[in-house]
């Protein structure tokens, strides 16, 4: 075997990159770390060096993913208007999700969402969680909501969580979902 087969630059990242293509493009397809070997031109073993198996492979790619996710909700927010942020916040969710569609629907995969350990999303979830917790209290401190907190984001996030399923689905066209959830804020 030459060296250009078997000593690669950056493998991990490499196989992670063609996970993430193979994900993209269909999420239902199953692959196999001995396939993302093949595709960087590595022997079937080498990926082991790096994850110990297909299912920790998605686990990283997922966390990455989540952390882009509440990104870009966090960056929705001003923190001066309650009901501005909360109509940026959901717009921001369900944009993620309408451009990565395979991707929202591995963050929220339950048995990636189950874990605590290093395999699981628990800490990015607890970062997308206090984000909710955050821009409900100003709801609720600006009177644009109502009701127990906890109930109030739950509905919220019912809401988006509905709404990005829709747009992925093409039920909702993206253009309609600025005014959807101003309808459904004015409502809340």
């Amino acid at each position: 075997m030459s060296t250009s087969t078997y000593h690669h630059g950056d493998l991990r990242n490499a196989l992670l990159a063609a996970a993430e293509r193979i994900i993209d493009a269909d999420v239902t397809r199953t692959f196999s770390l001995r396939e993302l070997a093949r595709e960087a031109g590595v022997s079937h073993a080498a990926p082991y060096k790096h994850f110990a198996s297909q299912g920790e492979l998605v686990a990283e790619l997922a966390r990455s993913w989540m952390a882009a996710f509440v990104s870009a909700q966090e960056a929705a927010v001003v923190g001066v208007d309650a009901p501005r942020d909360l109509l940026a916040v959901g717009r921001a969710y369900v944009d993620w999700a309408a451009d990565h569609p395979s991707r929202f629907t591995i963050i929220f995969d339950p048995a990636l969402n189950s874990g605590t350990g290093s395999g699981g999303l628990a800490g990015e979830a607890a970062r997308h969680e206090a984000l909710l917790q955050r821009i409900v209290a100003a709801g609720l401190d600006a009177s644009v909501l109502t009701g127990p907190p906890a109930a109030a984001a739950r509905h919220l996030w019912a809401l988006v969580h509905g709404l990005a399923t829709l747009v992925i689905l093409g039920h909702v066209a993206r253009a309609e979902v600025t005014e959807v959830l101003q309808r459904a804020l004015v409502t809340a």
